[in-house]
């Protein structure tokens, strides 16, 4: 079971890049959890950016420190995190969506939530796991992104 941490901060550059520097000086308990209304240089895949209005969406990253976990099998955790994200989605809210893998939640072909994983490693095996969360929900306007970005109240 895990013990959790809260640490919100008013505005950031990035919950993942602020979890990654804690772990960096000293090992936070697995399960903190790093918030924010504010992301102003959220993070996607390979450089992409996440945009969010403030106050408008949930921002967060989980640290996780999944040592069992043999460095080959490292997608395992993305799917998990993916999967538990999508289910809980759609048993707040009633609706379907579907899992475009890697790291993107969708609602027919419109994106409500991004995931972005960053491991840090101690030699060869597995040190830590960043989960950064970016779930659309009350933010109306988006700029133009392909796939389409939505949020639960558009869709509900």
């Amino acid at each position: 079971m895990l013990k959790y941490n809260l640490i919100y901060l008013d505005s950031v550059d990035s919950t993942n890049t602020y979890a990654l520097s804690l772990i960096s000086k000293h090992e936070p308990p697995e399960g903190t959890i790093v918030y924010t209304y504010n992301q102003r240089q959220g993070k996607g895949m390979q450089g992409n950016k996440w945009q969010s209005e403030t106050g408008s969406n949930l921002l967060f990253s989980v640290i996780l420190y999944p040592v069992f976990l043999a460095s080959k099998n490292l997608f395992s955790l993305n799917q998990v995190i993916a999967l538990a994200v999508c289910r809980s989605l759609e048993q707040l809210t009633m609706q379907r969506f579907k899992i475009k893998w890697p790291n993107d939640i969708m609602h027919e072909d419109d994106k409500v939530c991004g995931i972005l994983v960053e491991n840090t490693f101690r030699g060869m095996h597995l040190g830590a796991c960043v989960a950064g969360i970016g779930i659309n929900v009350n933010q109306l306007m988006f700029d133009a992104f392909s796939p389409k970005a939505v949020s639960l109240k558009n869709i509900t």
